[in-house]
């Protein structure tokens, strides 16, 4: 991780920019490690992130790839945006995993991870000193952390309501159903990510419909 915040590109201060962070939960399915590198190429093609991106991943078949999704490394990943963001930047933080209720997993059994809670996500955004950001959490029942999130400077995007499962988390897959949706099918349609949900909402549900 310190070899990827040490090749960050400075901030300009003045100039609005995006600054990122991608990260993948799950060790056991690829899907998450996939979705991490395809969400970031779709960030740096709409925002010009690429430089100011931060990448955090478990992964049974790559696991040195990317620093680890732990709760060590998201906090620090975060103080390092919140210390470079400037009153006109937008952080765009996006995780994805299996979740439940008010949790989201952070899960690499051998390297002795710990699942993160809702409230533990909160404080750790509230000590980092991000300003405006863009939270976007895919897992099931993701919509429960919303109201731990929730500020006026911030726009939270989840893939389920809080008492609902999402999609499409296996193995081999290059998206989820609602990465592809959101990411992959909207966002690169409608940079604005505020207009770019309901086009998501609405494939989804075609999705669900047609299954």
């Amino acid at each position: 991780l310190g070899e990827q915040v040490a090749a960050l590109a400075p901030q300009r201060p003045g100039e609005p920019e995006v600054l990122a962070l991608t990260l993948g939960g799950t060790a056991e399915q690829s899907v998450f490690l996939t979705e991490v590198e395809k969400v970031s190429a779709i960030l740096d093609a709409q925002y010009g992130a690429g430089a100011r991106t931060l990448r955090l991943a478990n992964s049974h078949d790559h696991p040195t790839r990317y620093p680890m999704a732990n709760r060590s490394n998201l906090s620090r990943a975060l103080n390092e945006i919140g210390a470079r963001q400037g009153p006109e930047d937008v952080a765009f933080l996006f995780l994805a995993s299996h979740g439940r209720e008010d949790l989201f997993s952070l899960d690499f059994p051998e390297a002795g991870t710990s699942d993160l809670t809702a409230a533990d996500f909160r404080q750790m955004l509230d000590d980092s000193g991000i300003g405006p950001a863009v939270i976007v959490v895919s897992a099931c029942f993701s919509g429960s952390f919303i109201d731990d999130l929730a500020a006026p400077d911030r726009l939270v995007i989840t893939a389920a309501r809080g008492d609902r499962s999402s999609f499409g988390c296996r193995d081999g897959a290059e998206w989820t159903e609602f990465g592809q949706s959101f990411f992959d099918r909207a966002l690169r349609a409608e940079a604005d990510p505020r207009k770019a949900f309901p086009l998501a909402a609405e494939d989804v549900a075609t999705k669900e419909a047609a299954a």
